[in-house]
């Protein structure tokens, strides 16, 4: 169900920019949220490094967002 999951990368401007990935089902209602918060280094926001390829962020998202549809 994954396709189901729309996404938006922002930005948050602030004495330390902050890029956020915001996923959602729609907007046609309120829904709760889920806040992942991952730590700093080479990994990438969905979870990737270099020689190491495995998207577990964007998978745990996408399963988050999945289970607020049903």
């Amino acid at each position: 169900m994954a396709h189901l999951v729309k996404e938006e990368r922002k930005s948050i401007a602030a004495t330390f920019n902050i890029g956020v990935t915001v996923a959602y089902p729609d907007t046609e209602k309120k829904r709760p949220a889920v806040i992942l918060i991952m730590g700093t280094g080479k990994t990438n926001r969905d979870g990737n490094e270099r020689g190491f390829h495995t998207d577990f962020y964007k998978k745990l998202s996408d399963t988050f967002v999945e289970q607020v549809s049903v």
